[in-house]
């Protein structure tokens, strides 16, 4: 039986672990033996893990792992000082302004990291943006192939993949979720041309359908009649543009728009994001709800689906408002701009308060609007591709 192995940082509740859980599913019902290593076992979607796939923690020295900043400093940061530990916390935050512009994640001395002893027919790194990851399965890992899956681009999140380059020769492909991604890996590594492949991440349609049926959404009940449900789904970063949101949020409100927006997701930026809602008196029409192991509900029953994002991959949230055939206003980024066209089967539109404004309360006030989109997105459900999974057989 093939053996392979996933390497991510975390099961937060998010896009990346999302995809994965599908992707490893996909596979144990393929016959392949899987396993899933973390580097912290933290994150709501730990439970979701199918049952048939191996849920292990990378072996790392204790002193080594209370160094790693996983998921990023900001995160690390916060959750040291959930747990009391702020030691840790003052650490990764004196050591982000001494080695400003150096990644966090390899201030760490590899010589004491081992090699894990578990061999594997393929490795895979599922977070490049991890530059931990991307080392760790060059030197650690005993793989006879190794691949290396991209969920972000590069230039918009200021990520210099470029200096981890000797670290990504040891991988046989490369994927991108989505086209531009793939074209800016293949311009920033003109050498690896033949090496990059597109691989869209795969959606339990089914699956997604049986969730979205099985309960109600309990707090769309308390909204009135005529008031438009809003809806976005993510972790609330600077990357999904929330501040965004709540700016357009208030400018709604102003011109007498009836609507309540619903938000799922949480993350380090709530606490914050809660105050601004506070601050500018929307704490009626912007909910901030947390997570929702199943959004599925939320997603069947409401009105408008909103993406406010700075930058992104691909888009799974909007990939699944477009199963439920709503109507979609979202930002001018990557993987967003490849599954709507404007004012086709949806609304895109420039990161910018003024703009997501103007749009939005077009999409609110004209009912046929709302309506055309929903019919086009009918008609724009083909199956995704999806040869890419070959890579396994091979």
């Amino acid at each position: 039986m093939k053996k392979i192995a996933f390497f991510v940082q975390h099961m937060l509740c998010g896009g990346i672990e999302n995809a994965l859980i599908t992707l490893t599913r996909r596979l144990v019902e393929k016959g392949y033996d899987v396993t899933v290593y973390v580097i912290a076992e933290r994150g709501d979607f730990l439970a979701q893990i199918p049952k048939d796939v191996h849920l292990k923690k990378i072996p790392l020295p204790k002193e080594i792992e209370c160094k790693l900043p996983v998921g990023g400093t900001r995160f690390a940061v916060q959750n040291s000082f959930q747990e009391r530990q702020y030691k840790n916390a003052i650490f990764f935050l004196v050591r982000r302004v001494l080695k400003r512009g150096e990644f966090a994640e390899l201030q760490v001395d590899f010589g004491k990291i081992p090699v894990l002893k578990e061999k594997y027919d393929i490795g895979v790194n599922y977070q490049m943006h991890s530059p931990f990851l991307v080392r760790y399965l060059s030197e650690k890992v005993q793989a006879e192939r190794k691949l290396s899956w991209i969920h972000n681009d590069f230039v918009a999140t200021g990520y210099h993949i470029q200096a981890l380059k000797p670290e990504l020769e040891c991988c046989e492909r490369f994927f991108g979720v989505s086209r531009k991604i793939v074209e800016e890996f293949a311009e920033i590594f003109p050498e690896y041309q033949e090496r990059i492949f597109l691989a869209h991440n795969l959606i339990p349609t089914s699956e997604i359908y049986q969730k979205a049926n099985t309960l109600k959404a309990k707090e769309y009940m308390n909204v009135p009649r005529g008031c438009l449900k809003l809806l976005t789904v993510g972790r609330l970063e600077e990357q999904k543009g929330y501040d965004i949101a709540l700016r357009v949020c208030r400018k709604l409100k102003d011109v007498g728009d009836n609507f309540r927006w619903f938000v799922l997701g949480d993350g380090t930026q709530r606490k914050q994001l809660e105050r601004q809602c506070r601050k500018l008196g929307l704490k009626q029409e912007m909910c901030f709800l947390g997570i929702r192991e199943n959004p599925y509900p939320y997603f069947k029953d409401c009105d408008i689906y909103v993406q406010t994002s700075r930058h992104e991959g691909w888009g799974i949230t909007i990939t699944e408002a477009k199963l439920f055939r709503l109507p979609i206003l979202c930002t001018d980024v990557s993987g967003s701009i490849e599954q709507i066209e404007d004012e086709a089967n949806g609304e895109v539109v420039p990161v910018d308060v003024d703009c997501i404004t103007k749009r939005l309360h077009r999409l609110i006030r004209e009912p046929d609007r709302r309506e055309m989109y929903r019919e086009m997105l009918a008609h724009d459900m083909g199956q995704e591709e999806e040869e890419w999974l070959s890579v396994f057989d091979d």
